[in-house]
Order: C-alpha cells, then structure tokens, then sequence
C-alpha cells in the first residue's frame, strides 16, 4: 500500500517533490507507520527502484526466439525498446536512472540471472566473455545516457527545437553546426536524433570485434 501510494504521489509532484509527511496524507496514515516500513525517503526511494526495475525487466524482450547469429537484430531491438519504454514512462526513466539505482543494497538475483542471460546468448555467438560484458555494458550506458539527455530537454525545455536553437550560438563561428541544424535537423544537446547512429555504430563495433575474435 505504501509503495503503491508512492508512486501515486511521485507521479504527481515527482521525487524530489515527494516527502514522508505528503505521503502519509495521501494515504491518510500516521507518519510513524510509514517509518515503520520504511527508515528514510532514501530506503523508500530504493524499493520503488527495486519495484520499478522488476517490472520494467519483465516487459523487454528476451534472448529467447532469437538465435545467436542473430545478436545484432536482437540487440537493435532490446535497445530500441529499452529507449522507448523509459521515455513513455519518465517516473521509471527518473528512479532507474537515479543515482541510488544499482547501488540501492536490495537487488534482486534475478536482475544478475536476466544480464547473465544476455551476457550468455552474446557468448553462444561468437563473444568472448569480456567482449559479451564490453558490448552489452556500452549498449546500456549509451541508452542510459541518451534518455537522461531527452529528459532533460523535455524538463527544462532548453535548447528550443528546430531552428530556434539558431539563437542559442554565434553561427558565424560554428557555420557547420548551424548548417546542420538548419539542413540535417540535428538537435545542439546531442540528444534524440543521435540515438540510431550510435546505436549502430556499437553495433558496427561489435561485429569487428566479433569477426577479429577479440
């Protein structure tokens, strides 16, 4: 109940909005019997990581169906969703990209056993064990990366889109960007419109790995 009106609450005035006392009102409880539970806002934080990577793990994609010589098209694939699912839902982006994420002291072993997974299909394809972790750890921090710099605009709007970010530089000393602003319809904070090229250029990356059995 607790965690679920944590949510609730977060969804409406967002983490750092959300305090004990706004949310033993909304569940209309006494304080006290949410520290019962829970220690701090810190240790509250950590299980609704822990909730919301449970779930979000149980919506992607999985090795299952595809077959190892088919690592790139899975991987394009796992990623593109993994994108995709933390940018519809920004409350799980904001909690599994927290700094407590991964260092919340109450993972699960089925978060170790489902990267075990990954890490064992790229290895039935061909990877090294170190190339499979290299490969794969890129792939996450890339999409990690990515979707905190997509938020970030979205949250404060900044830089403007299109060809209003013409305003935010001295395009006579950067004539290439603003050519490309202008012509490619890139956006100046590197974010969104890099996501495919990168993508694939990991990719590219790991099949000349993959193909020098390094």
């Amino acid at each position: 109940m607790i965690l679920r009106g944590a949510f609730e609450v977060a969804r409406r005035e967002g983490l750092d909005g959300m305090s004990m006392p706004g949310l033993a009102a909304h569940l209309n409880v006494g304080v006290t019997s949410i520290y019962w539970y829970f220690r701090s806002k810190e240790d509250l934080l950590q299980h609704m990581y822990l909730s919301a990577a449970k779930s979000f793990q149980g919506r992607l994609i999985t090795p299952e169906g595809f077959a190892p010589s088919d690592w790139r098209n899975y991987l394009s694939q796992l990623f593109r969703q993994y994108r995709s699912m933390l940018e519809v839902d920004e409350l799980f982006a904001e909690l599994l990209l927290h700094p407590l994420a991964g260092h919340s002291g109450v993972d699960t072993p089925s978060a170790y056993e489902t990267l075990e997974s990954h890490i064992a299909y790229l290895v039935a394809a061909g990877f090294t064990p170190r190339a499979a972790w290299d490969v794969y750890a890129c792939l996450v921090m890339f999409t990690r990366g990515i979707t905190i710099s997509e938020g970030a605009r979205r949250r404060s709007g900044y830089p403007p889109e299109g060809m209003a970010q013409l305003s935010r530089f001295d395009v006579s000393a950067a004539p290439i960007i603003a050519r490309l602003v202008s012509e490619e319809g890139i956006s100046i904070d590197m974010s969104g419109d890099t996501f495919l090229p990168g993508l694939n250029m990991i990719l590219d990356s790991a099949e000349a790995k993959l193909a020098s059995g390094r």
